[in-house]
């Protein structure tokens, strides 16, 4: 849904607060910096998105590189950036389950790399989805009669398939559901700090149901 407001006088301030900043970015490779579409036209209601045309003499990769290094988007349907997890294990049955009369705490921790696909990046309501890899942590704390032993799992992230929708609280953060699927292998094992290799390591896959939030550095 495309909501257009009612005329804000700030959005010329807000243009000449962008217009600096694309200026120290760019010095002299920069012709001109203009202010254009609907939120240019005063009096106008528009879609609260202050549109810029920059003309350069020529759309050289020093360019684009000073534009992404300064946190502005090539294009807004791509993003990549880093993503951390934190997720509670719930629900273990068979060999995996706790054992009665001791209490058990899990969780899982992922540190990675990942690019996403937004459909509709400029609206309050923005589908995407996504493609990455990283590292996972499983830590479990078992207690039992007072005493706690630590034991932790952890090794590669092979594959992170991901898919939401993001809603707009402003204009640097979103919030919203998601859907993951992972593949990894845990290829190294902790036992109260003491380290050590897993000969046969086996993969393992994790189906995800959660809420995330984005923010947007330097743009």
């Amino acid at each position: 849904m495309i909501v257009i407001h009612d005329y804000k006088p700030t959005w010329p301030q807000e243009f000449e607060v962008i217009r600096a900043s694309l200026l120290k970015v760019l010095g002299a490779s920069a012709l001109r910096i203009d202010h254009i579409g609907s939120t240019s036209v005063p009096g106008l209601g528009a879609k609260d998105v202050i549109d810029i045309q920059i003309t350069v003499p020529a759309l050289r990769p020093e360019i684009r590189q000073s534009l992404i290094e300064a946190g502005y988007d090539v294009t807004p349907h791509v993003m990549l950036g880093f993503h951390v997890q934190y997720g509670i294990i719930v629900d273990k049955t068979g060999d995996t389950a706790c054992p009665s009369g001791v209490s058990c705490s899990d969780r899982d921790i992922e540190l990675g790399i990942e690019g996403q696909y937004h459909f509709a990046p400029s609206r309050p309501l923005d589908a995407w989805l996504g493609l990455g890899l990283g590292y996972e942590l499983e830590r479990e704390t078992l207690t039992v009669a007072g005493q706690s032993q630590d034991y932790s799992l952890e090794g590669p992230q092979y594959l992170k398939l991901q898919g939401g929708a993001d809603f707009r609280v402003s204009g640097v953060m979103t919030v919203g559901p998601f859907l993951s699927f992972s593949l990894a292998e845990y290829t190294k094992a902790t036992n109260n700090g003491q380290s050590s290799d897993i000969p046969s390591a086996a993969l393992h896959e994790w189906l995800t149901l959660g809420v995330k939030g984005t923010f947007k550095i330097g743009g």
